[in-house]
Formats: structure tokens, C-alpha cells, sequence
């Protein structure tokens, strides 16, 4: 922890309170008494740039103390300087347990109930404690008289007015804020309003002399030049509770009647608006800086911030202006007293139409964890202990799954678990360096990619010697720096409202049924544009190209082909949805090693619609692009897009941000090139199943889009964990059984049978040295159970999963046929293809249709596979023969299945690099490596699949 002067110096209230004091303005410090309260808050402050004190009363953390963790986690996410505040805390057994227990910056120790001299003592003993937790102090010299909710009722004492020598007691108690009584009282103060003593206050102020800070308590029925001369006499911290409260209570009792969502929200909203005007009142706006160069919350020393000192780079800071007023009637300044207390008491008349009533033009950058994230982001800390606060990013103890769950998965969830610990390995703790990239929200999601984007574009600038690749602002990624625009519109001035308003086409489907697009509308979306986004040669090109080619990917194992048909269509009403399809388009594109010069380029014509870019696209050659540069210059743009749009909580719940994602994900696992990509496949892929799972998206969600995002991303999470030697990260188990399934649906279900055995594999090389026999049996268990689920769904497969049987000959010219480059020479892998007639005879081809089927039978024989390889054995030579017997099945029928799709099956082909790479690390007859090889270095060319190295490993794994 430190000595208390080394914490006192970073301690988040006396910091906030410090440049408060040296700026001459007052900070906010607001109860929160739910989590509604809290989120509006935090937007006020992001979107005010203003600083910002939460506080919540004893009552409410006895209640509820994941509130109390909950509001950390917003501390910690937000983009400005925030601190959580215990107030009013009056009994010293909760101010002890809370103190080293909770993660409050600061408490006020409240003994103001005992005359002076036994405040005095035992302010001094609890102020000595606090301080050795790292928690500021805040004390009531005097006595403030009254009561409110949350705070005991001192009106049957005698109010005391703060005095010269109670000053020098609190300060010699060494309490770092000091809340003076000059008159002010708890609660209302009556027709006459405020009388307060501003002499007094002055004079407390100059004896203070800046040694502590000074609160102000019992701000009911101020009116903004009440308050603002509170702060020209000294007052740094404004205790706020009805004063900005009222307007929340006064909405919900008028609005009563409305859908609890639709209450909850437009209460939320009025409670921002609220805020933001006394924060302008204050005159904190605009005094939150942030250090543009990192993104970070700035500690704003001069003339350079610490963390710019410490990386010696340039010290920036945003230039964010307050809005000025359109007319001196609108300046709260300019307000009487009492018409602002007719505003303040007129809150229910305001207008508040909907949720979105908020998200106009006046609105600045706003971010905030939502309703779930933050109670999940509590929940994960608060079940670690009763002890100090850990961070939701070093917690070891998230667990997911719940063990002892109701099963409904066949035997990989059968009522014969209770005998094999960790059985079901999706209720296994992660590894503790799995954790931190797991428990995220979506705004930490994209500061993730906007981290890793920033670092890219610095690291190719800095290498370019002054001449740099990239004119991109990347201060443009921070979603600090982004302003929320009211309403995206489309780039066609012709489009009217009307136009927009056109019904869409039928393009979503659930059981078969087409269904019209409601679910996924655009119109009522602010963050949508209100019509079609008009498309660019290079944009239409692109797209064309992810139809035909990149979507039937994603889709392969969902026959209604949402990503082909429906994302498409949300991509033109949805920037950042458009432009992450065009990105992932193009760096598909650009893994074409067989396409000639001619074809790497593209003619650049700028997109009318990218209106976020100006002055930042790439630098042209003249002759065009090259579409690895032109998906770069994309998903920049889709970043941009996410840092102003992701202040919506309704985009953060989206399909559109769903869809986003998981083409993100895409993204970065089609870019292979480290001198060009931009991040951390892992990492992100993450952040999606974060995503997904704060939205409760699964593989069963009614939803068929949501289905189909899911399904996509296990997908790749499979591969990226098989190639990690990880767990998979899926927490979700299916509840219908197999029996239930139709024909298109065993083929997902075979998914999630083949994540759960790399999660085995994942354990068997984690276990590999525990070498007891114990060990051994329990491993075997495991093992013997998903192979009984492997077969449980073979057996029930319908015919449409049987090879296409073809009479004798026919088989051999089918498996024998070169494809259309098979007689060059492919540079790419460095291997002569001159013999492939004789190579690809080796495994004839095992024709399947359709090819969602030859998909789920590639990822079936995979998933044996991996099982058979990793699963201990002790049942001599017989039993390592019958396995033997049953890998070379499976390889047989790999490779043979691979065989038989040509160039146009890239979706199979895709499936099928992953199925030969597994079956093929135990194949040892020189014959078969060579037949598996060719079929292989097929595959890799037909898919472009972004992992050339699988080869020469195949290689090295066969040598060794």
C-alpha cells in the first residue's frame, strides 16, 4: 500500500479536488442509489469532459454492495478523472470493514453527532485507519443540522457553525477535506431558501490556506448563483443529492405507466441532462484532459503528463471547448433565482420523448458501462473475497459454467459426471493469463483494437523516416476525442425521409419461414443512417466480392446464409457495419498470391458517405491500391465509427455490433502479415465472445442472426484455440437434445462436440507432467466420454451426411483430375506440382452434399482426432493398434472429402485445412505424408487460408 503520502499524492478525490482548487471551478459530487443513477452520472461526465465524484451512503452499500463495485468499475473504464466517495459514514465498525474491504478513494467520517471533543478523537483514530487503506478522509467541522434519506437526523441538536480553532483541530487530526457549517442544512431548507454564512466560509478558506480541501453539505434549493459563490469563497467539493436527484423521482412518478425499459431510460436521460447543466454551472466542463497522444486519463501535471514522461513522448492535451449557449436566455448564469427554482421544480414538464431524447446535436463523447456491464464487471470482483478490491482484470478467481448445471447434451453432460472432477471442462477456471482479456466490456473491447491500431500506425510511421505511410490522425480512434453525432445520414442528398421509411425486403429467416426485417430495423436507430449508404466503383467491387466469395465462408454452416444475405443489407443503413464487411472483403482479397499485378490493384474513388476521414485516407500510388492497403484504410474507418457510436447503449446491444464484431474477428484472422497487422487476433476474439456474452448470445438464441454470429465465432475460436493450446472459450452448453435436431442443425452441433474436445486437448498438455495414475484414469475417462458424444452423433446422422456413391472408375478420374493450376508451380509453399495426378491418388475423393454436411464431417474426424492423440492409454499394444486403425479413418476420409471440392468450394476448403493439419500430425508412411501434403497445399490454395507455416511444421513434426 505505501506510506499514506505516497497514496495521498495518487489518490483519485484529492486529485480531482486539487486542480478543482487550482482551476478556480466546483466538482459534482452526486449519490448514487442505483444503477441507473450511476450510468446516467458517468455519461453527464464523459460527455461534460468534467470531472466527477461518485458517492453512495452506508445504507446503500449494506443493501447492495455490489453497487459499491459496480461504480469502481466505472472509475476505472471512464475517460475522465472519477472517484468513488463513502459519505456520511457514521458508524466506525462499517467505516473499518468498509475501508479495507471496498474500493472507496475517500469517506467522510462523520462523528459530527458527539460534541467536539469526541468527534475530534475519533475522527483522528478512524482518519489514521482510513489512511492506512489509501482512503482520503473528509471531516464536519461543526455541526450541519437536518437529515435526509441515507444520512441520521441531527435536528434534535444544536446546530454549531464552524469555528477558527475547530479548523486547526480537524487539520491537526490530519483529515484531508474539510466540510464547514456556515448555515447550510441536510435536506430542504424551507420558503426562504439557502441563508448561508459566505463570510464565515471565506474566512474558513483563507485559514485553510490550501492545506486540505473543502467540502460543501446541503445543497437542497440552491440556485446556480447560490452555488457558484460557494465556489468563489473556496468550495472545491459540492455534496449533490435531491438538488439533481428530484428530476429522476418526479419522472418515474409521472411516467409510470410506461414499459419499465422505456421508464428506466427516459429517466436516465432527463437525470444526464440534468447533471450537464449543473456541471456547467460548476464550471467543470470542458476541465477533464485527456492526453491525446495515449488515450489515457491524464494526470494533467505540466508541462507533461507522468505516463507521456515516462514513455518520452509529446504531452497533448484535448482541446474540447464548452458549447456556449445560443442565446443569453439559455445561460444558466442568466437565470433569476427564481425562475431557476421553477426549472428545478418543473422536471416532469420537460420533453422527453423517448430514450434517444438525449442524443442530439448538443451531445459531446459519452461513454459508460452499461446496466450488465457493470453489474457483471461487480460480480466478477465481489465473488473473488471480502478483501481489498482486485481489479477485474486480475481476478484468478472468475469462474464460468456452473457446475452441477441441468444437462441436456447427451453424454458430454450426463448424470455420470460425479466421479470426474473437471469433466466438463467449460466450468474449469481459466488460466490466470486468460482472465484479463476476458471479463471485458464492449468499450474495453474497443479500446483494445483502437490500442493495437494506434501502435500499428506509430510503429509503420516511425519506421518510414520522416516520410510516413499513414496520414491518420489516430487521435480520431480515441473515444475521448469523438463527438456523437446526432443522427448518421446517408451520403445521398437526394434521399429523403420518405425514401427511408420504405419497408426493407423479407431477408431474415427463423424455421424456414422468411420473415421481414424488423428485428434488425434501421429507421428508429440513431446511430443508422436514415437511408441507403450510396456505394463507391471501389466500395461496390468489395462488396460484390464479399458476397460471392467471403460470406458463403461464415456461412457454410447456416443454410439460411445470414452473413451473405442479411448482413449486406444492415451494412447499408450501418457505416461501421459497411465498412468492417469492405475490410474484411479486401484483406480476403489480398491473400490472392495467384492473382497477377493487374488484379492487386484497385482504382480508388473515395467513398461519399466516409465523411469521418477527411484528410486521412492513404497515400495513391497514381495506379491505384492494393486491397491489403485499401482493408487497412477500412478498418480505420470502422474504429472511427465505434468510438463515436459506441456511447449509444443501444448500439451496444445491437445486432449491427454483433455483426461488427465477429467481422473484426474475421479481419484479424485473415491478417497474417506481421510488417501490416494492426492486432491481436487473440485478444479480439475475445472481446467478441465478451460481447456475445453480455447480450446472453448463444448457439440456440432465436434470433437467426445472432445464431449465425455465434456460430461463426466458435468457429474460429476453435481453430485459434487448437493452435494455442487453450481451452476454447465458450461457456454456453445446448439444452435440446440431439434427437431435436434437424439435419442443418447436427452440423452446428458437431461445433460445439468439437470445442469441447480442444478443450481436452488443451488440458492433456496441461497435465502432461502430472504423471500419476490417478491422472491418467480420470484422462482416459474424459477422453472415452466425448468419444462416446462423437458417436452418439454419428449415429444419428441422416443419409445427406453418407458419401455419394460412384461406380468403379469414376472415383479414381474424379480423385486423379488436376485443378486449373495444377500443372504451375506454386510459389507460395515452394513445392513442384508435377506429379499430382499420382499424389492426389493416394486419397480418393469422398464426395458429400451439401457442403454444410462435408463441413460437419471434416470438423467430426477433426475432433476424433485431436481426442485420440491426446488421450492417455494403457491398454497395450491391441488398444494402440484399434486406435491407429480408427486416426487413419479419419484421415483417409479427411483428405478424401477434401479431395473431392474444387476451387469454387473455398467455404469446405476452409473447414478442410483445419481437418488434414490435425489428422495429419500422426500420419508417419512417407506415402500418405506426401498424398497428405498435396492435399493439404490444395486446400491452402483454394481457401487462401491465412496460415502458410502449416506446411513446413507438418514437416517438422513428421522429421522429429
Amino acid at each position: 500500500m505505501g506510506t499514506w503520502p505516497e497514496s495521498r499524492a495518487r489518490n483519485r478525490t484529492l486529485q480531482i479536488l486539487r486542480s478543482a482548487t487550482e482551476g478556480e471551478y466546483g466538482v459534482l459530487a452526486i449519490i448514487c442509489y442505483n444503477i441507473e443513477h450511476l450510468t446516467a452520472l458517468v455519461r453527464a461526465a464523459e460527455a461534460k469532459r468534467s470531472p466527477l465524484i461518485l458517492q453512495l451512503f452506508p445504507s446503500t452499500v449494506k443493501q447492495l454492495p455490489t453497487l459499491a463495485w459496480a461504480a469502481a468499475a466505472a472509475v476505472k473504464s471512464a475517460t475522465v478523472p472519477l472517484s468513488l466517495h463513502l459519505d456520511h459514514a457514521q458508524d466506525e465498525g462499517q467505516i473499518r470493514d468498509i475501508a479495507a474491504n471496498l474500493p472507496f478513494d475517500s469517506i467522510m467520517v462523520d462523528m459530527s453527532h458527539y460534541d467536539h471533543d469526541e468527534n475530534l478523537a475519533k475522527t483522528k483514530i478512524l482518519t489514521r485507519f482510513c489512511h492506512e487503506n489509501g482512503i482520503a478522509v473528509e471531516a464536519e467541522s461543526g455541526r450541519i443540522n437536518g437529515g435526509e434519506e441515507g444520512i441520521a437526523d441531527t435536528g434534535s441538536l444544536e446546530a454549531l457553525f464552524t469555528t477558527p480553532e475547530e479548523v486547526e483541530d480537524f487539520l491537526a487530526a490530519e483529515v484531508d477535506l474539510l466540510a464547514p457549517s456556515i448555515g447550510n442544512i441536510h435536506g430542504d431548507y424551507g420558503p426562504a431558501g439557502p441563508q448561508l454564512d459566505y463570510q464565515r466560509l471565506a474566512d474558513v478558506n483563507r485559514q485553510i490556506a490550501g492545506r486540505v480541501g473543502m467540502a460543501l453539505h446541503g445543497t437542497n434549493d440552491f440556485t446556480p448563483e447560490v452555488m457558484r459563490r460557494c465556489i468563489q469563497n473556496g468550495t472545491a467539493k459540492l455534496n449533490i443529492n435531491k438538488l439533481i436527484l428530484e428530476c429522476w423521482n418526479v419522472h418515474l412518478g409521472e411516467h409510470a405507466r410506461e414499459p419499465l425499459m422505456q421508464l428506466l431510460d427516459g429517466g436516465m436521460a432527463v437525470l444526464q441532462a440534468e447533471v450537464e447543466r449543473w456541471m456547467d454551472v460548476c464550471g467543470s466542463s470542458g476541465k477533464a484532459l485527456t492526453c491525446r497522444k495515449r488515450r489515457v486519463k491524464c494526470d494533467e501535471a505540466k508541462p507533461s503528463c507522468n505516463r507521456c514522461s515516462k514513455a518520452d513522448r509529446e504531452c497533448r492535451y484535448g482541446q474540447l471547448a464548452v458549447a456556449e449557449p445560443s442565446d443569453a436566455g439559455s445561460d444558466p448564469a442568466n437565470l433569476s433565482d427564481r425562475e431557476d427554482v421553477s426549472q428545478r421544480k418543473g422536471y416532469g414538464s420537460r420533453s422527453v420523448a423517448s430514450p434517444c431524447a438525449i442524443q442530439g446535436p448538443r451531445e459531446s463523447s459519452t461513454e459508460h458501462p452499461t446496466e450488465h456491464e457493470a453489474f457483471d464487471n461487480a460480480r466478477t470482483a465481489f465473488s473473488a473475497s471480502p478483501g481489498p478490491l482486485v481489479p477485474p482484470d486480475s481476478s484468478d478467481s472468475f469462474r464460468i459454467g456452473v457446475p452441477g448445471a441441468p444437462s441436456h447434451n447427451g453424454r458430454i453432460d450426463a448424470d455420470d459426471d460425479e466421479g470426474l472432477p473437471n469433466l466438463d471442462f467449460s466450468v474449469s477456471p481459466l488460466a490466470a493469463s486468460q482472465i484479463p482479456l476476458l471479463n471485458i466490456s464492449p468499450f474495453e473491447w474497443y479500446d483494445l483494437l483502437a490500442q493495437d491500431a494506434i501502435s500499428h500506425i506509430q510503429r509503420v510511421n516511425d519506421a518510414t523516416n520522416g516520410d510516413p505511410r499513414w496520414r491518420f490522425d489516430e487521435s480520431t480512434l480515441s473515444r475521448a476525442q469523438s463527438g456523437a453525432p446526432a443522427r448518421y445520414s446517408s451520403s445521398h442528398p437526394g434521399q429523403t425521409n420518405a425514401d427511408a421509411a420504405q419497408e426493407l425486403p423479407s431477408l431474415d429467416y427463423h424455421d424456414d419461414e422468411p420473415r421481414p426485417l424488423a428485428a434488425h430495423d434501421s429507421i428508429s436507430k440513431p446511430w443508422n443512417t436514415t437511408s441507403s449508404i450510396e456505394l463507391s466503383a471501389t466500395d461496390m467491387r468489395f462488396l460484390r466480392y464479399y458476397t460471392e466469395v467471403v460470406g458463403p465462408i461464415l456461412d457454410l454452416f447456416d443454410p439460411v446464409q445470414h452473413f451473405t444475405k442479411v448482413v449486406p443489407h444492415l451494412a447499408m443503413r450501418n457505416t461501421g457495419l459497411l465498412k468492417a464487411l469492405l475490410a474484411v472483403a479486401a484483406r480476403y482479397m489480398s491473400l490472392d498470391a495467384t492473382a497477377g499485378a493487374a488484379d492487386d490493384t484497385v482504382p480508388v474513388s473515395a467513398s461519399p458517405d466516409s465523411t469521418l476521414l477527411q484528410g486521412n485516407s492513404l497515400p495513391d500510388s497514381g495506379l491505384g491500391q492494393v486491397p491489403a492497403q485499401i482493408a487497412t484504410q477500412y478498418y480505420y474507418e470502422t474504429l472511427q465509427y465505434l468510438s463515436q457510436t459506441l456511447l449509444y447503449p443501444s448500439y451496444a446491444d445491437s445486432d449491427e455490433i454483433l455483426a461488427t464484431a465477429i467481422l473484426i474477428s474475421t479481419y484479424e484472422m485473415f491478417d497474417t502479415d506481421p510488417a501490416t497487422r494492426s492486432g491481436n487476433w487473440e485478444r479480439h476474439l475475445r472481446g467478441a465472445f465478451w460481447i456475445q456474452r453480455s447480450q446472453d448470445n448463444d448457439g440456440e438464441s432465436i434470433d437467426g442472426l445472432r445464431r449465425a454470429v455465434w456460430w461463426a465465432w466458435l468457429r474460429q475460436d476453435i481453430w485459434a484455440a487448437f493452435r494455442a493450446g487453450r481451452p476454447t472459450l465458450t461457456i454456453w452448453r445446448p439444452r435440446r437434445r440431439l434427437e431435436d435436431l434437424d439435419s442443418d442443425e447436427l452440423a452446428t452441433r458437431i461445433l460445439y462436440i468439437c470445442a469441447k474436445c480442444v478443450e481436452f486437448a488443451s488440458s492433456s498438455s496441461a497435465d502432461s507432467g502430472a504423471g500419476q495414475d490417478r491422472d491418467i484414469r480420470i484422462k482416459i475417462d474424459h477422453g472415452n466420454k466425448l468419444l462416446r458424444s462423437l458417436q452418439d452423433w454419428y449415429d444419428i446422422l441422416p443419409l445427406s451426411y453418407k458419401p455419394i456413391v460412384v461406380a468403379a472408375g469414376v472415383e479414381d478420374e474424379l480423385s486423379a483430375a488436376p485443378t486449373v493450376s495444377s500443372c504451375e508451380r506454386d510459389d507460395r509453399y515452394n513445392t513442384a506440382t508435377t506429379d499430382d495426378r499420382g499424389r492426389s491418388a493416394v486419397f480418393p475423393s469422398v464426395w458429400i452434399h451439401p457442403p454444410n454436411h462435408a463441413g460437419a464431417m471434416q470438423m467430426y474426424h477433426f475432433a476424433k482426432a485431436i481426442v485420440l492423440l491426446n488421450q492417455p492409454t494403457t491398454g497395450g499394444l491391441s488398444e494402440y493398434r484399434q486406435r491407429q486403425k480408427r486416426l487413419s479413418e479419419s484421415v483417409n476420409m479427411v483428405c478424401g472429402i477434401a479431395n473431392a471440392y474444387r476451387d469454387k468450394e473455398s467455404a469446405v476448403a476452409f473447414v478442410s485445412v483445419q481437418a488434414v493439419f490435425a489428422v495429419g500430425l500422426f500420419v508417419q508412411v512417407p506415402a500418405k505424408q506426401d498424398g497428405l501434403l498435396y492435399t493439404l497445399e490444395q486446400m491452402l490454395k483454394k481457401s487462401k487460408f491465412p496460415a502458410p507455416g502449416l506446411v513446413a511444421e507438418l514437416k517438422q513434426v513428421w522429421a522429429e
